[in-house]
C-alpha cells in the first residue's frame, strides 16, 4: 500500500508539472495586440528604440498571432502600419523560429521609423479613438491589449486644442470639456496605456516649465482614466535621435503666462518655487515679477475685486494645523510681492492655507506618479467664487 501510494503521488506530481508547463507555455504564446499612436511631426522628438517601447514591441512580435498598428497623430488620423505576426505554416526549428521573430521586430521598428505626418495639426485624442477601435477589432476574448502614445501631448485640434489655453486648466476642467463634446473614447477594454515623451518638445515649440509638464501629464492621465483605462503610466522622456528629424511642422502652443487670467476659475501659480521647508522663494525676483504680473494687472483693472491666495503642500508629513499654517505663510509671501512690487491694495487679497487637504482641484499625487511638486503651489481665484468659499471652509485663514 505504501509503495502504491508513493507511485500514485509521483504520477500526480509529474502530471501537475506537465500541466503547469503547458499553462506556462500557453501563457507565453498568448497573442497580444499593440497600437502605437505617434505624433511624427517636427515639434516632437524621434523616439529612441529602447526602454518600454522596445519591450512592448518585442513582446508583441515574439508571440505569434499578435498584431501591431501604428497611427500617425496628425489631423488625418491615418494608419501607417498594421500587421499580424503569423506563426509559420509548417514546423520549423527553434533557431529558425527565433530568426522569424527577430525579423518581425526589425520590420516593426522600421515601420515606426518611417512614420511621417501628412497634415499640420496634431489630433491626439481623435487618433487615440481610432487606435482603440483597431485594438477592439484585433482582440479576441481575453487577449491583452496595450496602447503606447508617443507625443508631447500638445494636441492642436478641437475639442482638445492646447493653443486655446488648456495648459492653464485643471485636469478635471479639461476632462469635462472633452466629455461635453462626447469626445471621450471607450477604453474600458484596454489593459494599459503608456505615454512616452509628454512635455518633451523640440524647436520650434517653446519648452514647457516643470509645472506645465506635470499639469500636462495630469491632464492626460485624467483623460485616459475617464475613458475607462485604469492603468496609465508615463515612461521617461524620449531621447532625441539627431540622425533623423521629422520635416512636417505643426502649430506651436503658447506656454507663457496667461496674459488675461480667468479668476472665476482656479489658477495655479506652480512656477513659483520655495526653498524646502521654508517660505523663501527659490525663483529669482525678476522671474517672480513676470509670473505675478498678469494677476497684478487684473487687480489693478478691477479695484473692487478681491482674490483668494491659497497655499498647498504635497501629501508627505502630517496634515495638521501646523502644516496648514505653513502653507498659508507661503501664500502670504506671494501676497507680499503683489503689495510691495505692484502696489496692490492688500485689502484685495485674502489668504488661506490648505496643506494637503483634499479638494477637487488638487492633483492626484499618489506615491510614484511624479505629481508631488505640482501640489507645492499657490492657487489664486476670485474671493467670491464657489471654490474660494470651499477653500476657506476646509483650510485655515486669517
Amino acid at each position: 500500500m505504501k509503495k502504491t501510494f508513493t507511485l500514485r503521488n509521483l504520477g500526480l506530481a509529474i502530471l501537475l508539472i506537465a500541466v503547469l508547463a503547458c499553462l506556462t507555455g500557453c501563457q507565453n504564446d498568448t497573442p497580444r495586440h499593440l497600437a502605437i499612436v505617434y505624433a511624427a511631426t517636427e515639434n516632437n522628438p524621434v523616439p529612441a528604440a529602447g526602454g518600454q517601447l522596445y519591450e512592448a514591441i518585442s513582446e508583441t512580435t515574439n508571440n505569434f498571432g499578435s498584431t501591431m498598428s501604428i497611427f500617425v497623430a496628425d489631423s488625418s488620423n491615418f494608419r501607417s502600419f498594421h500587421y499580424e505576426f503569423d506563426k509559420p505554416s509548417m514546423n520549423v526549428s527553434d533557431s529558425r523560429e527565433a530568426v522569424i521573430k527577430k525579423n518581425y521586430t526589425s520590420m516593426a521598428f522600421k515601420a515606426l521609423s518611417e512614420a511621417e505626418a501628412q497634415a499640420d495639426e496634431v489630433d491626439l485624442l481623435g487618433t487615440v479613438s481610432q487606435a482603440a477601435r483597431q485594438l477592439r477589432s484585433d482582440k479576441k476574448e481575453t487577449e491583452k491589449t496595450e496602447m503606447i502614445v508617443i507625443a508631447s501631448g500638445l494636441s492642436t485640434v478641437s475639442p482638445l486644442d492646447f493653443t486655446k489655453g488648456y495648459l492653464f486648466c485643471t485636469p478635471d476642467e479639461v476632462v469635462e470639456r472633452v466629455r461635453s463634446k462626447n469626445a471621450l473614447p471607450d477604453l474600458s477594454f484596454l489593459d494599459s496605456v503608456v505615454l512616452l515623451g509628454v512635455g518633451d518638445v523640440t524647436a520650434p515649440q517653446e519648452k514647457l516649465s516643470a509645472h506645465q509638464v506635470k499639469n500636462l501629464k495630469a491632464i492626460w492621465k485624467a483623460i485616459f482614466e475617464a475613458a475607462g483605462c485604469s492603468h496609465v503610466t508615463f515612461a521617461p522622456d524620449l531621447t532625441e535621435n539627431s540622425q533623423k528629424q521629422h520635416t512636417y511642422s505643426v502649430k506651436t502652443v503658447d506656454v507663457g503666462i496667461d496674459p488675461d487670467p480667468d479668476l472665476t476659475k482656479v489658477n495655479y501659480i506652480g512656477s513659483l518655487e520655495f526653498k524646502a521647508f521654508k517660505t523663501e522663494f527659490v525663483t529669482e525676483p525678476e522671474e517672480i515679477k513676470t509670473i505675478l504680473h498678469p494677476y497684478a494687472e487684473y487687480l489693478k483693472r478691477h479695484e473692487t475685486k478681491r482674490v483668494l491666495l491659497a497655499g498647498m503642500t504635497d501629501h508627505y508629513g502630517n496634515n495638521d494645523t501646523g502644516n496648514m499654517m505653513f502653507s498659508m505663510k507661503r501664500a502670504a509671501a506671494v501676497r507680499q510681492v503683489l503689495v510691495d512690487e505692484f502696489n496692490i491694495n492688500p485689502d484685495q487679497i485674502v489668504i488661506c492655507g490648505l496643506g494637503y487637504t483634499d479638494h477637487p482641484w488638487r492633483f492626484r499625487d499618489e506615491d510614484g506618479n511624479e505629481l508631488h511638486s505640482a501640489n507645492r503651489a499657490t492657487i489664486i481665484v476670485d474671493a467670491d467664487s464657489e471654490p474660494a468659499r470651499l477653500f476657506l471652509r476646509i483650510g485655515v485663514h486669517e
